[in-house]
C-alpha cells in the first residue's frame, strides 16, 4: 500500500467534483461512485463460480458463487496515480486477481468516465463475475451495453436459476 494510504486511511477518493469514485482502504472494495455532484452507494462483489462446462458464451455454473474479496484479513496492495487527465488505483488482492480503477478527466469527446477492469487467471478453476449492487430501484428492467454497438434491455426472472439472469457486459 502507498505510504500515503497507512493503516489509518479509510477511504481513497479519485476524480473531481463532478465524476469520481471512493474505494475502501482495508479492502479495495468500491463504494460509491460520482457524477455531475450526485453519489451512488455501490458495493462491488468479484464472485468465482464453479463449473466444468463454461465457456465463452456458455455459462453453467456448479452453484453458487463465492465472494473472493471478503478476506480483509490480508489487505490488498494498493497503487494511486493521480494526473492532470487521469486518476488511477490498482488494487492486488495477493492471488490472480487484480482490479483497476480508472477516472478519466477529459474534457470534450472524450469526456469524463470512469473504468473498472479486472485482470485475472482464474479460468481454469471457473468463472470470475463482477457484481456491482446499489440501491438503484429499477423493477426487473436491467439495460447492458453490447460492445458500444446497441443497449439492450433485459428482464429478471425470479423463477430462472442464476444462468438465466446473467447478462454477459464486453464493454460498457
Amino acid at each position: 500500500i502507498n505510504a500515503e494510504y497507512g493503516e489509518t486511511c479509510q477511504t481513497i477518493v479519485l476524480g473531481n467534483k463532478r465524476t469520481g469514485l471512493a474505494l475502501n482502504c482495508k479492502t479495495g472494495r468500491l463504494m460509491w461512485i460520482q457524477r455531475d455532484g450526485e453519489r451512488l452507494a455501490v458495493n462491488l462483489e468479484l464472485l468465482l463460480y464453479q463449473g466444468i462446462d463454461s465457456g465463452a458464451y456458455l455459462f453453467m455454473p456448479d452453484g453458487p458463487g463465492v465472494d473472493t474479496i471478503n478476506d480483509t484479513t490480508t489487505r490488498p496492495r494498493m497503487h494511486v496515480v493521480r494526473g492532470p487527465l487521469r486518476h488511477k488505483a490498482i488494487v492486488d488482492y495477493h492471488h490472480p486477481v487484480i482490479l483497476t480503477y480508472t477516472v478519466n478527466l477529459l474534457d470534450g469527446l472524450e469526456g469524463e468516465y470512469i473504468d473498472i477492469g479486472v485482470q485475472s487467471n482464474l479460468k481454469k478453476i471457473g468463472d470470475l463475475v463482477l457484481r456491482l449492487k446499489t440501491d438503484i430501484d429499477s423493477g426487473t428492467r436491467l439495460f447492458t451495453d453490447l460492445n458500444g454497438h446497441s443497449i439492450q434491455e433485459h428482464r429478471y426472472k425470479e423463477k430462472l436459476t442464476v444462468q438465466g439472469n446473467f447478462f454477459p457486459m464486453p464493454s460498457t
